[in-house]
């Protein structure tokens, strides 16, 4: 399989602080000197259900019984003086309209980011619950997204933004038709059977 070019998308938080009594747009990290304008803060929060045992999860639908890893939420706040703009993941199996339309609402009311500038997207995790906004959950969701929200907005520190380019040659397309059919491959399938991985 050949490789594929992929873009990253790399920012970097200024750790120094000049101090409290001026607010400065020059900080320093220890290396060199950055002028921005950009700020932006950060949050993350756990979103597992408090009740496990027995819940349905959508994608591969089933009832699960425990944790083994936890559902996280994160926020990224951005504000370069002019605009702010909010960009929320979730590792559930989507972003729901009314999920969105509601986590919407709830951050601009704590932050003042407004609707249309917060971007809600999810990992496409097939182990998560459903939406439903009478639910516990649900509501529980939207509380805990509001209040990442608003500390990651409390808590904006100078950043600069850049990207890099580079060839990787670890992923593979993981639906290869095989025979007719449509199967899944993996890295351990194309190792041990190379003929399945052909293009």
């Amino acid at each position: 399989m050949t490789s594929c070019k992929a873009i990253f998308i790399l920012s970097s938080i200024v750790v120094g602080w000049h101090s409290l009594a001026t607010f400065a747009d020059e900080l320093q990290d220890g290396q060199f000197s950055v002028k921005s304008n950009l700020r932006a803060g950060v949050a993350k929060v756990d979103i597992t259900p408090a009740e496990t045992d027995g819940v349905i999860v959508t994608g591969h639908r089933r009832k699960v019984f425990g944790v083994r890893d936890p559902l996280r939420a994160g926020v990224l706040v951005l504000d370069d003086g002019e605009t702010t703009a909010a960009i929320v993941t979730l590792d559930t199996i989507g972003a729901w309209d009314d999920m969105v339309k509601l986590a919407r609402q709830r951050i601009e009311q704590l932050t003042g980011v407004p609707a249309a500038n917060i971007m809600v997207a999810a990992s496409h995790n097939h182990s998560g619950p459903g939406f439903d906004a009478d639910s516990t959950w649900g509501r529980e969701l939207i509380d805990k997204l509001g209040t990442a929200a608003r500390q990651a907005a409390g808590d904006l520190r100078a950043v600069t933004v850049g990207y890099g380019e580079d060839r990787i040659g670890f992923n593979i397309n993981r639906r290869k038709v095989i025979n007719g059919r449509r199967t899944v491959t993996s890295p351990i399938t194309r190792q041990l059977s190379p003929n399945l991985a052909q293009s």
